[in-house]
């Protein structure tokens, strides 16, 4: 997440100058300018900070002011997805508010208006069919299949969602009532069992999901 507004995200990506003259970050002095003079000293390409920041236009490509993102991780042996809505959730980095959320390099992300859509998408994305279609797509390490990357839309022809088909609306019911049944997670005694990494916590929050995800897995099968 950054302090940036949708009006301000090209203009701040000009150059460090521009961003400190506008007085978007205090800090300036204490670590942007000196992270910049260290990025001069030792770089090893012709890219300013600034430009390596901002890598193919990563970050000045997004929308600040989406509603609703489906964000899954780039990297990992098993698919796993969830929708943020950016109107309810609490963005705050170290207890300090910010404008906007900012999906980071090892996420791929969909920025969507209907909330329905993003949960059609992230139900499909987090369905076992999928999850296992894309094996043979992904490369391999010591510890299996890595790189999820673009792969769940190359292994499977996910259609467009479409508001008036009834599969897609009850993918969008089921991972809505998935999403639900974990918020409700966090605030029991049982919530501690998500704690102790990410890998635990997603294989945990499968069990604890396993009808949601088996009547979704059922509909993907037919569609895909």
């Amino acid at each position: 997440p950054i302090r940036m507004s949708a009006m301000r995200r090209l203009e701040v990506m000009h150059g460090l100058d521009a961003f400190a003259e506008k007085g978007h970050i205090g800090s300036y002095n204490n670590w942007f300018k000196k992270t910049q003079d260290l990025w001069e000293k030792h770089k090893k390409s012709k890219m300013s900070l600034i430009e390596r920041y901002d890598y193919h236009k990563l970050l000045t490509k997004q929308n600040p002011a989406a509603k609703f993102l489906v964000l899954y991780n780039a990297s990992g042996t098993n698919l796993a997805a969830c929708v943020l809505n950016l109107e309810d959730i609490d963005l705050s980095v170290f207890k300090r508010r910010t404008q906007a959320f900012i999906a980071d390099y090892k996420t791929y992300f969909c920025a969507v208006e209907r909330n329905a859509e993003t949960h059609y998408l992230c139900a499909l994305l987090n369905s076992t069919y999928v999850n296992d279609s894309i094996k043979n797509y992904q490369s391999e390490g010591l510890f299996g299949q890595r790189d999820v990357s673009r792969t769940p839309f190359e292994a499977c022809a996910i259609p467009i969602f479409e508001a008036d088909n009834p599969d897609h609306l009850e993918l969008a019911r089921l991972s809505i009532a998935a999403h639900e049944k974990i918020d409700e997670m966090k605030g029991m005694e049982e919530n501690r069992l998500l704690n102790g990494g990410p890998g635990r916590a997603r294989g945990r929050a499968r069990e604890i999901l396993a009808d949601e995800i088996s009547a979704i897995d059922q509909i993907a099968r037919q569609m895909l």
